[in-house]
């Protein structure tokens, strides 16, 4: 039975790598219980408004393993903190429960805002007192989702995606499965939603309008180098190009060589699950020349 503070966790670990005969290869199971122990940490620090773990933090919270079980890895993690904390966040319980239902929450919103980036979706986060709402939109601006979260998910959820992205490197083809289970929700990943927490890009579905003068040109792939200036959706400066299929004739793009022309186009983004709010245009995809 958990003791004041205290919060189980079943660890369940599946895959060829994790033989209850040949043994559990370390490599896996140090990564997925250090990663872990980093996301569980770092909740820690930011219910108590600190930056880092003193020795003084680390006598307060632990983290242990414990009733380690035959089969594919099986056992259980327990969160403990001694002292009471002075929530930032309005949820009651044990310190450990709430520690664990800020991690359920944040990983849930990132993989929100990740799946939506992935289909060129665009989200907007809007604090709304206590609650963050994740809006997200189709490229006609049209609202297709709405997701309420806790108002701090998108703050902590920064903290711990760089370690989400480090757990979710463990599923490869030997690891099937990685998860942290209770009663009040999961932490699972596996070969249906890492990808979520990998550096990708995407085109979005909205269009832009820009005007832009093609700096450098490659007739032979329809790429090159486009300088935009004098819009509020673009840096200014020169972004890779591609062109739309259907627009792929020698006419269309010279006539904008080194001569300011309008074009409709959508966005070529670098999404890194490390810093998954914010965004890195990389390029453009020309659509129509206006």
């Amino acid at each position: 039975m958990a003791s004041e503070g205290e919060k189980r966790i079943a660890l369940h670990i599946s895959g060829e790598a994790m033989d209850d005969d040949k043994g559990y290869e370390l490599k896996y199971l140090i990564k997925s219980l250090q990663s872990f122990e980093k996301i569980s940490e770092k909740t820690y620090l930011f219910l108590i408004n600190e930056s880092r773990m003193t020795a003084e933090n680390a006598n307060d919270f632990k983290v242990y393993i414990s009733d380690i079980r035959p089969g594919s890895f099986k056992a259980d993690v327990i969160l403990f903190c001694q002292t009471y904390i002075l929530p930032l966040v309005p949820i009651v319980g044990d310190h450990g429960d709430l520690i664990w239902e800020c991690i359920l929450n944040s990983f849930d919103f990132l993989k929100k805002v990740s799946a939506a980036k992935k289909e060129g979706k665009t989200v907007h986060i809007e604090n709304n007192g206590d609650k963050a709402i994740v809006i997200v939109n189709n490229g006609n601006d049209v609202t297709i989702n709405n997701y309420e979260y806790p108002g701090y998910v998108s703050e902590l959820g920064e903290h711990l995606a760089p370690h989400f992205t480090e757990l979710a490197k463990v599923i490869n083809p030997k690891i099937e499965s990685v998860n942290f289970g209770s009663d009040v929700g999961d932490l699972t990943l596996d070969s249906n939603n890492a990808d979520l927490f990998k550096k990708r890009s995407y085109l979005t579905e909205e269009n832009f309008e820009i005007v832009g003068e093609i700096t450098v040109l490659n007739s032979h792939s329809y790429t090159g180098k486009i300088k935009i200036s004098d819009n509020q959706s673009f840096d200014e400066g020169e972004y890779s190009f591609e062109v739309a299929k259907d627009l792929r004739f020698p006419e269309f793009l010279q006539s904008g060589v080194l001569h300011k022309v309008s074009y409709i186009c959508c966005k070529k983004i670098v999404f890194d699950p490390t810093s998954p709010l914010s965004e890195k245009i990389v390029g453009v995809k020309i659509l129509e020349k206006l």
